[in-house]
């Protein structure tokens, strides 16, 4: 039975394992000029006016929120690329997005960024929840905040 436990509990925390982290803080930068036109990881062109970020191993098509710490301002991004390369940096953003949230005067910016699912809600598993003896698919799903089909983000 304890094995069943565990079993059950290990499906349950790979099910929801979006990235090691669903929300996380860091410095974000954004991509020079002489980046446009370029190819981005996933094929596509880089240009200053897409919201778009990179990012070193979320899915390419993954929705990020990320929130200026400084000013609480916020932009949606989809991940195209991979980066950033330079050491403490958690996400390097587009230009505009760069922009949206006034962080191209400074370079760099302390930032939140909170994984998105398709319909741009945060994404997060409820840290509340009661991980007892009492291990059954119904108690596993009641203990869950939301539950979302994330296949189509990645």
């Amino acid at each position: 039975m304890k094995f069943l436990k565990a079993l059950i509990i290990l499906f349950v925390i790979s099910t929801f394992a979006v990235s090691a982290k669903d929300n996380f803080e860091g410095m974000a930068s954004y991509y020079a000029d002489m980046f446009v036109g370029k190819t981005t990881a996933n094929g596509d062109k880089y240009s200053h006016n897409k919201m778009t970020c990179a990012h070193r191993s979320l899915p390419f098509g993954t929705l990020l929120k990320v929130t200026n710490l400084n000013n609480n301002k916020s932009v949606v991004v989809t991940v195209n690329d991979r980066g950033p390369y330079a050491k403490g940096r958690v996400v390097d953003l587009s230009k505009s997005a760069a922009e949206s949230i006034n962080m191209v005067k400074s370079g760099v910016a302390k930032v939140l960024v909170e994984v998105l699912d398709s319909d741009g809600n945060s994404y997060s598993i409820d840290e509340e929840a009661d991980l007892s003896d009492d291990m059954t698919p119904e108690t596993i799903n009641g203990n869950c905040s939301e539950t979302k089909d994330l296949s189509g983000i990645f």
